[in-house]
C-alpha cells in the first residue's frame, strides 16, 4: 500500500540538517501544493542524493537537460 504524497505546486527551499555523518544527516524539503497548502519532506541525505542522480538521468535521457544548465556547460 503506498500513501500518496499531494503533488507539488511550488518548491520553497531546501536545507541541509547536517549530523555527525552523512547517513545521519537530512534534507529538507518544503513546498505547496496545487491549493497552496503547505507541506515539508525529510529525507536522508543520502536517498536525496540518490533522488538527484535519477532526476539528472531522467533530465538527460528527456532532452530537458538544456533547460538545467546553458549549452556548452
Amino acid at each position: 500500500m503506498i500513501t500518496k504524497l499531494p503533488d507539488v505546486g511550488r518548491i520553497s527551499g531546501a536545507t541541509l540538517q547536517k549530523s555527525t555523518t552523512a547517513a545521519l544527516s537530512m534534507v529538507v524539503v518544503q513546498y505547496s501544493d496545487l491549493t497552496g497548502s503547505l507541506f515539508e519532506l525529510r529525507m536522508p541525505v543520502l536517498d536525496a542524493l540518490y533522488l538527484l542522480n535519477v532526476i539528472e538521468a531522467i533530465t538527460e535521457d528527456s532532452g530537458y537537460d538544456h533547460l538545467r544548465r546553458p549549452a556548452g556547460k
